[in-house]
């Protein structure tokens, strides 16, 4: 795609100097040079539009392996010429210049069929630099069992452009029913970007090209394999082909003038949001209890040219909770941004949910539209979709996509909202116990007295002396198998706050902290204590108060 068990507890080990806590490593299949030798490729039309996904370099003269969708325009054609960048280190993005010409590279083969989706690069090199490369020639991607893990490197739209490793397992191959016979199916994420990368086996032979995600209830990941990656070059090139590709050069006509800085989706982080309580313009239900569609105003029931403004509405404070003598009938919402992100925007996608999506960049995708499709007046101000499910959490989601059909990662905001009487300084607020879920917190007005809110209840469980947190950490874990445990550096929103314990190696329990969603190591009771104190955020009394309390 291109430019969103049983009791126990388990934490990932993970670096994290301030805190002295010691990493659990997991599989290093991955090797610098395969590092090295991933690429960033990024082809511009003759229209402006820019379209990048990532690349393997496969020979040491500068040949690059990618999918032929990284390198097709929105009309479908093959883009003949592209930038190439290199890593040069992990924190930063990759490098599109050598003594400040930019790095280019011709197309030079591509697939023509809808079941292979391939293409091969050669990189200009009139001084005959020596790259660094993956060898795919003597690689085989029909070992792969059941469970297998598979680690794939690329450049994500979600890492800023950084390079980026993911990790899942081999589910299957696929089938000639569906045109999938070249592809593995796995559950190793495909994000923006990750396109044309490269996929590994735990031994770190290449397996294969991330390609793209089949969405439903469960995503499945698809990744062409390098076995039909080389049936494909061998049905045109004969049983030579290694040779062939590598004999090969570039033959490039014209040069690339540059690169522009912003090759990615619009900027969400700069896209913000009000909500606004206008449920007094919308006063009628019918025998259903549905809320009428248009606003009444002056008495006067309105039709779909009736529009409110924000003037008219009572605005809800961000990050706060909002209470009604009623259900609430219609909500009207307000984007915000700035000029720069408004102008890149083409089309636009936005859902209500009564839960959060866990992973969001697969769950949604924008239909390529128009700019008409984007209703500008009144700032975007537009109603919700009725919410009348009660009292609750309610989530607002929002993709966007720009002329070249670039796909933004997903942006998620949260509305709560309860019946008047559910507030008071010492009453129970289910809203605000749900938000601390999965945190340690401090009592900062007392002694520091340290509860635990166990995500699957959202109460709090006092921690005591170190024994005793010990006790109530093992007591509320949750078992995780070794293999589930080591497949994450950063993990699902599912297991945000639990506690992990692995039934794999003698029940070594683990916390995964909600902040960063890492893993962290509990060891003894003693140095459990003491993780659960410096992960511990401070609260208030009259906040502590409002969560109820639970024990063992």
């Amino acid at each position: 795609m291109k430019n969103k068990l049983t009791t126990a507890i388990v934490m990932f080990m993970v670096v994290f100097l301030t805190l002295g806590l010691i990493p659990l490593n997991y599989s290093q299949a991955i090797t610098q040079n395969q590092i090295n030798s991933a690429v960033k490729i990024v082809c511009p039309d003759n229209d402006g539009n820019w379209y990048s996904g990532s690349g393997t370099m496969i020979d040491s003269k500068g040949i690059i392996l990618t999918n032929k969708h990284v390198v097709t325009d929105q009309n479908g054609d093959i883009i003949e010429t592209c930038a190439i960048g290199f890593v040069e280190s992990l924190d930063q993005a990759p490098n599109f210049y050598t003594n400040n010409e930019v790095n280019v590279a011709e197309v030079k083969y591509y697939t023509t069929t809808d079941d292979m989706d391939t293409a091969i690069l050669y990189l200009e090199n009139p001084t005959n630099k020596i790259y660094s490369y993956t060898n795919i020639w003597s690689s085989n991607s029909s070992t792969l069992q059941s469970g297998d893990k598979i680690e794939v490197i690329g450049f994500p739209g979600t890492c800023d452009t950084n390079i980026a490793n993911t990790s899942g397992d081999f589910i299957d191959f696929g089938g000639s029913t569906d045109s999938t016979q070249n592809y593995i199916k796995a559950t190793v994420p495909i994000d923006h970007g990750n396109s044309g990368g490269a996929a590994y086996n735990v031994g770190g032979e290449f397996i294969g090209t991330p390609t793209y995600v089949i969405q439903g209830t469960t995503n499945t990941n698809y990744i062409l394999s390098i076995n039909g990656i080389r049936d494909w070059l061998n049905s045109f090139l004969g049983s030579n082909y290694q040779q062939q590709i590598t004999s090969g050069e570039s033959s490039i006509q014209s040069k690339i003038s540059g690169v522009q800085e912003d090759m990615s989706p619009p900027d969400l982080s700069k896209i913000g949001i009000q909500f606004y309580d206008c449920s007094k313009y919308f006063p009628e239900k019918d025998s259903a209890g549905n809320v009428q569609s248009y606003p009444t105003i002056d008495g006067v029931k309105g039709d779909a040219s009736t529009m409110l403004t924000p003037e008219q509405c009572t605005l809800i404070p961000p990050n706060s909770e909002w209470t009604y003598d009623v259900d609430p009938q219609t909500l009207y919402f307000k984007l915000s941004m700035t000029g720069e992100v408004k102008s890149d925007i083409y089309t636009m996608a936005d859902w209500w949910s009564t839960e959060s999506l866990e992973r969001p960049l697969e769950i949604q995708t924008v239909t390529k539209g128009s700019k008409d499709n984007i209703t500008l007046k009144n700032g975007f101000f537009k109603p919700s979709p009725n919410i009348n499910a009660g009292e609750g959490t309610y989530y607002y989601s929002l993709q966007v996509a720009d002329q070249s059909n670039n796909i933004s990662d997903t942006k998620i905001w949260q509305y709560n909202y309860s019946l008047t009487g559910s507030t008071g300084e010492n009453k129970i607020n289910a809203f605000f116990s749900k938000q601390q879920a999965g945190k340690i917190l401090l009592q900062v007005e007392a002694n520091g007295e340290a509860y635990y809110v166990y995500p699957d209840n959202n109460k709090g469980y006092y921690l005591g002396r170190p024994a005793d947190a010990f006790r109530i950490m093992r007591e509320l874990g949750l078992g995780a198998t070794h293999k589930f445990i080591t497949s994450y550096t950063t993990y699902p929103s599912h297991v945000s706050g639990k506690i992990l314990i692995d039934v794999d190696d003698f029940g070594k329990a683990y916390y995964v902290y909600p902040k960063d969603k890492k893993a962290y190591y509990l060891g003894r009771p003693a140095d459990a204590f003491r993780v659960m104190r410096e992960l511990g955020l401070g609260i208030t009394n009259s906040d502590l108060n409002k969560i109820p309390k639970a024990g063992l």
